[in-house]
């Protein structure tokens, strides 16, 4: 107690003997000095207004290549890819979120060419009749790959097994997987221009949906090792 107390009063006649008192740490000038000139932080790490974030986002030549490509699909009628990659503008001001898009998402273009390559070579939709067909399956595959996905991308774990999504999230996601199945069957087929699936569809449908998840498991997996995202 003796040392404390020699020692606050050497740092009390210190503080009175200097002139400039901001030499002096632990006395009440830090926040006096805080509320006259503001936080004491690095330009860079300051929170930057909206107009310049903006900025700096439309200067990013990703975003430049993805813009087009989205303008691109809304002009052709493709609203639904349009959407889509819009997405993928509004996230890419994250340095992680652009690496994240730049690697994960050619894994879904993967597989829906070879969907393209089933579709067209093994159940002969080169056949302009069978163009129905063509049309169902690449729908099926890509409402499921897409609906898969998202427990993937929503945890650093393996999926289903070392991480479960809510209970309400399996659901839905049971509940639009089953639409996808249900749809070619049911009565709006012929209104929305589907048709019935061969059998031999579906267990070439579950090698993709392994593939696709285990694919974009492996390279999620992967950018985290590399501390990417």
């Amino acid at each position: 107690m003796q040392r404390v107390h020699r020692g606050l009063q050497g740092r009390i006649q210190l503080q009175s003997a200097l002139p400039n008192k901001t030499l002096v740490i632990g006395f009440a000038w830090p926040e006096e000095r805080a509320r006259t000139t503001g936080p004491n932080e690095v330009a860079q790490e300051r929170k930057q207004g909206w107009p310049v974030r903006v900025l700096k986002i439309i200067r990013n030549p990703l975003v430049i290549l993805l813009t087009i490509l989205s303008a691109v699909c809304f002009l052709t009628g493709d609203a639904s890819a349009g959407s889509v990659i819009a997405g993928m503008v509004a996230l890419s001001e994250h340095r992680g979120n652009q690496v994240f898009i730049l690697f994960i998402g050619p894994i879904s273009s993967i597989f829906d060419y070879t969907t393209f390559f089933v579709m067209l070579w093994i159940f002969n939709c080169w056949d302009p009749s069978r163009a129905s067909l063509f049309q169902t399956g690449w729908f099926v595959e890509s409402l499921m790959t897409q609906t898969l996905i998202i427990h993937v991308i929503r945890t650093n774990k393996i999926p289903f097994l070392q991480s479960r999504a809510s209970w309400s999230l399996m659901a839905t996601t049971l509940a639009v997987m089953a639409l996808g199945m249900w749809l070619p069957y049911s009565p709006l087929a012929t209104a929305l221009g589907f048709t019935q699936l061969p059998r031999m569809y579906w267990p070439i449908l579950m090698l993709t949906l392994l593939g696709y998840m285990s694919l974009t498991q492996i390279i999620k997996v992967w950018l985290l090792r590399k501390q990417w995202i």
